[in-house]
């Protein structure tokens, strides 16, 4: 099941040895946008096709302690 208003031109590939995520677009853009992970009150300006995100207080899911986050593109104002 696709989580409600899914990005599906955005890909996330967590890397959780190094604490990080690479997040990609489906398609070459020239429009400058902003992702955000809003758990960790996190973000990153980024114009490329594909980012890597540096999150050194990102945790992993367990039973115990579930968490989950939230990653959001917004397509910053002046942008077409």
């Amino acid at each position: 099941m696709s989580p409600l208003n899914a990005d599906p031109g955005l890909f996330l590939q967590p890397d959780l040895r190094r604490k990080r995520i690479s997040v990609s677009l489906s398609q070459a853009s020239d429009q400058h946008f902003q992702i955000i992970v809003e758990e960790l009150q996190y973000s990153v300006d980024a114009n490329a096709a594909a980012q890597t995100i540096d999150l050194p207080a990102f945790k992993t899911w367990a039973p115990e302690t579930p968490v989950l986050y939230t990653v959001l593109r917004e397509l910053l104002a002046g942008a077409r």
